[in-house]
């Protein structure tokens, strides 16, 4: 067998084209999805309210964005040979998944951090209170 005749799902494809329809149509479908959210992302962190979100939604944005430009790759590649498109755009998802894990990790530490210290100011004001209801 040779690597370009490898297609494990041509059997199925062959006996039931509709398959091929539905399958590019969800592709599609999550190609639109994606590219809404991401433009969703990249509008909040345009916006006026970031505050100190931006890197973390345009990081987000792009990821989702190729997530979603993978699938559209993916249900043209039904009908047209791009399986080095394919393997390129792939390749940007999983290398640019990890900026967005770092990324995402980084935030996430500095969110945790911040809970830890909103715990311990809650708790410090109400040892504030309670000396002062003491001295009274």
């Amino acid at each position: 067998m040779e690597p370009t005749d490898f297609f494990p799902h041509r059997p199925i494809y062959l006996d039931n084209p509709w398959l091929v329809y539905c399958a590019a149509a969800s592709d599609f479908t999550m190609f639109i999805g994606c590219t809404g959210i991401a433009l969703c992302l990249a509008a909040m962190a345009f916006s006026r309210t970031a505050n100190g979100t931006r890197s973390v939604q345009l990081v987000m944005a792009v990821f989702v964005f190729l997530c979603g430009l993978s699938r559209l790759v993916a249900g043209l590649a039904v009908w047209w040979p791009l399986d080095f498109v394919r393997l390129a755009v792939s390749a940007a998802g999983a290398g640019f998944s990890l900026v967005a894990l770092y990324v995402v990790a980084t935030f996430a530490r500095g969110v945790i951090a911040l809970q830890g210290q909103v715990g311990t100011m809650h708790e410090l004001r109400a040892e504030l209170e309670r000396l002062k209801r003491e001295s009274s």
